[in-house]
């Protein structure tokens, strides 16, 4: 489910905020949600913080994330906005 991923989101953040203290900005994630639940896709559809390792770290969790079965068989489209800033 979507908050499982949230510390490995975070992780994802706080890593390269080690490297780079400063580290802030905005992540929109574009995702697809299957019949079955699964991510069928995931992308970065908007980002300010041009960080690769971030912004594709982000991309393999989204990936892995399991979400309850959509109504009616269909597919789900999702733009999640997350912002980021030290401390």
């Amino acid at each position: 489910m979507f908050r499982t991923g949230l510390n490995k989101i975070r992780y994802c953040y706080r890593v390269q905020l080690i490297r780079e203290p400063l580290l802030a900005g905005y992540l929109a994630m574009k995702f697809v949600i299957a019949v079955d639940g699964s991510v069928s896709r995931a992308d970065i559809a908007a980002s300010t913080m041009n960080d690769p390792q971030v912004e594709s770290c982000m991309v393999k969790v989204f990936q892995q994330l399991q979400f309850p079965q959509p109504a009616n068989d269909g597919v789900v489209i999702v733009t999640y906005p997350f912002i980021f800033a030290p401390g």
